[in-house]
């Protein structure tokens, strides 16, 4: 029996991705109090998988935790993007180095289609960050560097928020 396998995340991954998501686009703003019953109640799901996909998050940087207070969504600023930057300027360049010494053509053929769906949304903002998030996932896999490649993944998709 022959097809693509189906797989199944666990709930508090699901909902890390579905918050996730939501602070990245800004649905949910900076300094938003994140209530894990009513998170809870929104995913239909008890509080424990909603507090391990905070957890996730803020081991992303996405989530800042508050003694009894709870959980908010990370305030943004400009010392934290210089941070950001300043992580992705150490990392990027000598991965970038390491991929393009193993770039096949077909992975040029799908860098230059990133880069003109890049030119091609200069109106639309989501559809530029997602064509600039392909553009360096080509690249990035070919390093062969998977934590790091994770890490700059990460931290591309905080700098985004700003």
């Amino acid at each position: 029996m022959g097809g693509d396998a189906v797989e199944t995340l666990p709930l508090n991954e699901q909902i890390a991705a579905r918050l996730r998501d939501d602070v990245l686009s800004g649905r949910l703003p900076a300094e938003q109090r994140l209530a894990q019953q009513e998170l809870a109640a929104r995913f239909h799901v008890s509080r424990i998988p909603v507090r391990d996909a905070l957890r996730m998050l803020e081991a992303e940087g996405l989530v800042t935790y508050h003694p009894r207070m709870g959980a908010t969504v990370t305030a943004l600023t400009v010392a934290d993007l210089d941070e950001l930057y300043e992580m992705r300027m150490a990392l990027e360049p000598a991965n970038a180095r390491r991929a393009v010494r193993a770039l096949v053509p077909a992975d040029d053929t799908a860098l230059a289609e990133h880069l003109r769906a890049m030119k091609a949304s200069t109106d639309d903002a989501r559809a530029w960050f997602q064509a600039h998030a392909d553009f360096h996932r080509v690249l990035n896999e070919r390093s062969g560097q998977g934590r790091i490649n994770a890490l700059l993944d990460n931290l591309r998709r905080q700098t985004e928020r700003y």
